[in-house]
């Protein structure tokens, strides 16, 4: 009895090992085992993408094409529904599928060809996608693929490739980036939005999150309220966000994929970065001739000032010579000394606007052996290429200030001056005058601290 007993646990052993090896050969098979097909690719997603002329208008796809590409974003987490994400290197492209679980199949990282031929492509407010035909409750969107199709557009390659992810920052941000899974750095999200969940679970709402950088540039965070990390709290620092970029109708926005991808634990950017220099001229007199505490102005040709102005309850400085009776105009505003040598990533910003426009100009320059007080014609200066406003009326005011961009002077150190140079005319009994207006507003010098 005892030997019987003894085989049979013997036996047991046996069995519970084999059936053990089998199930984790048939676990690993779908991730480790399936080699590439190498189908004959025709297209790249880019390539098949320029196809898709006429928003609103749904493509059949009748030739045998192509494309392969690499997973990049699924729908393990929920904020993308029933859809996968695939990138070639050229571009990014949804496909929308009828089934759920699309990860334990076609996770982040798999290699998958795509037989389009029957397919259709089609944009979902402006977000061109591949669908299975044309959705019969919208006629201008693509329905998802039938799931028992799947096996017939969709062929799975190896897992575990490598997903790309692109490096940009917020303004180089355009329709050539739908779909891709892009990093950007030195980003928060704004004072209002930090320390709240990503979306609404308690009622599984969606919410859109405002994400800034350090340049005052803003980007919508979409999450769906159905997601996994619907009740996760935003972060309150500044990092790094890898996301999908998205667009919905004229909004931009960006899909995360999880809060693993979001790395923000850094210090923000009013922590980051100082102003080395802010001038709101609301301290000046209206009308009267700017005079601020180290600032230089300099006529050298003609009598024009550059003067405080008041208009809707805001201060600026402005200048035109107009009036002035003068063959030739050229004043100087120069800024205080500024000191860059504890900051890094300098800029110079400010706003600008033109009025009765004719000819006068405004040249922003930059110098590092100016001394305050002396004439600038003595100091060696640099023009900046500062975006200056010359499409006013000629015979009134947009009452529209523009932004001059953000003028990078990193690679200046030291001490510098920075001067707004004014060049016009106002001969008497001559039709040849410039006396162009120019107001200026909100001259900011900032750094990052080292």
């Amino acid at each position: 009895m005892k030997k019987n007993f003894k085989y049979l646990m013997m036996l047991l052993a046996f069995l519970s090992v084999s059936i053990t090896a089998c199930q984790k050969d048939n676990f690993d098979e779908p991730n480790v085992t399936i080699e590439d097909p190498n189908l004959p690719v025709t297209h790249t997603i880019a390539e098949l993408k320029a196809l898709y002329t006429t928003l609103g208008s749904p493509l059949e796809l009748t030739d045998d094409i192509i494309i392969q590409g690499v997973v990049i974003a699924d729908d393990e987490t929920g904020n993308f529904y029933k859809q996968i994400i695939i990138d070639d290197g050229t571009a990014g492209i949804a496909i929308s599928i009828d089934a759920n679980n699309l990860y334990t199949t076609y996770p982040v990282g798999r290699k998958i060809y795509v037989k389009c031929k029957g397919l259709y492509l089609g944009d979902y407010n402006g977000l061109i996608q591949l669908g299975g035909g044309i959705n019969q409750d919208d006629p201008t969107e693509v329905a998802r693929i039938v799931s028992t199709l799947i096996p017939e557009y969709i062929v799975k390659g190896p897992a575990y490739q490598d997903v790309p992810i692109i490096d940009v920052t917020m303004d180089e941000l355009d329709d050539s980036y739908q779909n891709r899974l892009i990093r950007l750095s030195e980003v928060e999200f704004a004072s209002y939005d930090m320390g709240q969940t990503y979306a609404l679970p308690a009622t599984q709402q969606s919410d859109n999150k405002d994400l800034v950088d350090c340049n005052g540039n803003l980007i919508l965070v979409r999450t769906s309220g159905y997601c996994s990390f619907a009740g996760a709290l935003t972060p309150t620092g500044n990092g790094t966000l890898v996301a999908i970029y998205s667009v919905f109708g004229s909004d931009a926005q960006l899909l995360l994929r999880d809060t693993t991808d979001v790395d923000m634990s850094g210090l923000t950017c009013d922590e980051l970065y100082i102003d080395l220099l802010d001038e709101d001229f609301e301290t000046t007199t209206t009308n009267g001739v700017i005079n601020l505490t180290g600032w230089t102005q300099v006529q050298t040709k003609g009598t024009v000032d550059y003067i405080g102005r008041l208009y809707s309850g805001n201060r600026y400085a402005q200048i035109t010579a107009y009036s002035s009776g003068d063959d030739s105009v050229q004043t100087w505003l120069i800024t205080p000394s500024i000191n860059l040598d504890a900051t890094i990533n300098e800029a110079l910003s400010f706003k600008n606007q033109d009025a009765f426009q004719n000819g006068a100009t405004l040249t922003v320059l930059i110098s590092t052996d100016y001394t305050t007080g002396n004439n600038p014609n003595s100091a060696t200066w640099t023009e900046l290429p500062a975006i200056i406003d010359t499409n006013g009326p000629s015979n009134g005011f947009s009452n529209a200030f523009i932004s001059s961009g953000i003028i990078d002077i990193s690679a200046y150190s030291g001490d510098i001056h920075i001067g707004l140079r004014y060049d016009g005319n106002d001969p008497s009994g001559s039709a040849n005058d410039h006396t162009t207006t120019y107001q200026i507003d909100d001259i900011k010098v900032s750094g990052k601290v080292q």
